[in-house]
């Protein structure tokens, strides 16, 4: 599609060379824009009702640059020029945050810059061609084409979509050529109607000849008696999780990636080590790619830093360790809390941490403020990303950190407010813990939780369990999460002769994600990365 991008324009931090700081925004290739263009156009139709009052953008016309970011699930934010529904031109930030496991998944944000508004249409509210593919369903278009109706656009000269309720009416008028190479005025009508009849009606000015199509536009449409097993399948997933496809195509393209995900399903419960069952989730409609997009920690970048100065490594204490230990139980962890659409996770990794060492040696249990961190720590790029251990050494030079109702939690970056004389807890610096997983636990019986990264692929369709998937499928060298290890334990399974020893990880999602918040992974042999990247802090006083 022509006139896609203008980088020249980009307003977004998109970090130099593709690479930044771990959790932070990743840039979106120039080769993926077009279909980000698509789904920024669906999701303005479907979400149109989360804009604020007096926002009339529509769609996209150009993006001058886009990054995805892991945050409580994936932020993505485009920055470009956006259609009004008067025909004018805006230049505008989209943020879409996509939070699957939630019953309202997806919510949409836009920041536009009404001074650099400008009207580009005419009188007749004229759009250029290239557009229709962002106004009109594809499906709609191959149906045009597959006819065929026309074999190509020369000129639109109007793009309207009118929705009512479950019913959306797409209206393409323009200067075609058709098949037999004459050039003709033509009108494409599609009308999308949920769970009934879709139609497509083409007529032009000089053919008598008018064309009407029709279909069902979703599996829920069909009779329960004459789906296949995985239409079943799907149509429970649709209802079970509330999916809501902006148009039948993009169903008919999940219903495709739903299937395949069903046999990767499939392989994962037949060579899973542990005791995880894996099934139809949130995510079962995703793409590889897509999922991958979730994550935002780069391990590669940490270890290739040639600047980073290792902390020193932690004294491993020679003591009896129990069979099963939580830190929970002994009141030293804190409620499971929600980053939000801020890549924040590794300050809420170090922040649990401290809270715990903190919790451990004086007995009281306090919540710090992890907003403190993503505003005042120079060194990490707040929302964008961070390490935990630039956090250690930021802690250190502040001062500090308050208490999390002293200086509340946001999702974004603001000015620093710390107050130095609220300070509740030092850091005096960090130590790092041997990649070995039994001088781990033997660290957090007689210290407290410890800060890591973890590799979260394997979490796609996991739901219970004790997590042991192939290695292949979560290598240790592909971290991309920072998390807390809040306590450990052995689950024994006679009837099987297996015993399987595991971790109980605290994750920053919510409530809601995994097993209220955590999740439990095989201990032992460094599953998804689990002893790569183990820190503490190291208290004042």
């Amino acid at each position: 599609m022509s006139g896609v991008t203008d980088s020249s324009k980009c307003g977004l931090n998109v970090p130099q060379g593709g690479v930044g700081f771990a959790g932070g925004p990743r840039p979106v290739s120039s080769d993926e824009y077009s279909e980000l263009q698509s789904k920024v156009n669906r999701q303005l139709v479907k979400y149109k009702g989360q804009l604020q009052a007096g926002n009339t953008v529509k769609g996209i016309n150009k993006i001058y640059c886009a990054t995805t970011q892991v945050v409580a699930g994936t932020l993505e934010k485009i920055d470009g020029q956006f259609r009004t529904e008067d025909g004018s031109l805006v230049d505008c930030v989209l943020s879409i945050w996509t939070r699957s496991w939630l019953p309202d998944p997806v919510q949409i944000e836009i920041d536009c810059k009404s001074e650099n508004t400008r009207n580009r249409r005419s009188a007749e509210d004229s759009i250029l061609f290239e557009q229709v593919n962002d106004l009109l369903p594809k499906e709609a278009i191959e149906k045009a084409k597959g006819q065929p109706l026309y074999k190509k656009a020369i000129e639109i000269y109007l793009g309207i979509t009118n929705t009512h309720s479950n019913n959306t009416k797409y209206i393409i008028n323009g200067r075609f050529v058709l098949p037999d190479e004459t050039e003709d005025t033509c009108t494409m009508v599609f009308i999308q109607q949920s769970n009934r009849l879709n139609t497509l009606n083409w007529r032009c000015d000089n053919n008598p000849i008018d064309f009407f199509y029709s279909f069902y536009p979703s599996v829920l449409s069909i009779p329960h008696s004459k789906r296949t097993k995985e239409q079943r399948l799907f149509a429970k997933f649709i209802q079970n999780f509330q999916r809501s496809y902006a148009h039948t195509f993009e169903e008919e393209e999940r219903f495709k990636i739903f299937t395949t995900n069903l046999q990767k399903i499939k392989m994962l419960n037949e060579v899973e080590e542990g005791t995880a069952k894996y099934g139809i989730t949130d995510f079962a409609d995703m793409r590889p790619e897509e999922y991958a997009k979730r994550t935002g920690l780069r391990y590669d970048e940490y270890i290739s830093d040639s600047n980073h100065i290792q902390n020193p490594l932690a004294e491993i204490p020679d003591v009896e360790l129990p069979r099963s230990f939580d830190w929970r139980e002994k009141g030293a962890i804190t409620q499971v809390k929600d980053q939000g659409a801020c890549g924040s996770c590794w300050a809420f990794s170090v922040i649990g941490n401290i809270e715990g060492i903190h919790a451990v040696n004086t007995g009281k249990l306090e919540e710090y403020s992890e907003q403190e961190l993503v505003d005042c720590d120079t060194i990490d790029n707040g929302c964008a990303g961070g390490l935990p251990d630039n956090a250690y050494k930021a802690i250190e030079e502040i001062g500090g950190l308050e208490l999390e109702n002293e200086y509340p939690y946001k999702a974004k970056k603001s000015k620093c407010s710390f107050n130095k004389t609220m300070s509740h807890v030092k850091v005096k610096g960090a130590v790092d813990l041997p990649k070995n997983e039994t001088a781990m636990a033997l660290w957090l019986v007689n210290n407290g939780p410890i800060s890591i990264g973890i590799n979260a692929n394997a979490m796609q369709f996991y739901r219970g369990g004790i997590s042991h998937p192939w290695k292949l499928l979560c290598r240790a060298g592909g971290i991309d999460h920072g998390v807390l290890i809040v306590g450990y334990g052995v689950a024994e399974y006679p009837l099987f002769n297996k015993t399987l020893p595991y971790w109980i990880v605290k994750n920053s999602w919510g409530k809601r994600w995994g097993e209220q918040g955590y999740y439990r992974v095989f201990r032992g042999d460094n599953t998804c990365g689990v002893s790569e990247m183990a820190s503490s802090a190291v208290l004042s006083g």
